[in-house]
């Protein structure tokens, strides 16, 4: 699964607050679990499908 954080104010991506990104990190985490890199998101070349 991939996401973002948009902020409401500007309507742009934004970063996590450090408070947020703390506790995500706390989290347990299951068996196979890891952190995308960029290199990951393109290793297959494949664009999402516009769903609506």
């Amino acid at each position: 699964m991939m996401g973002a954080w948009i902020s409401l104010e500007t309507r742009q991506l934004t970063g996590l607050r450090d408070e947020l990104l703390k506790r995500f990190a706390q989290i347990e985490k299951p068996e196979g679990f890891r952190i995308l890199t960029k290199e990951d998101t393109r290793k297959f070349a494949k664009r999402p499908k516009d769903l609506a």
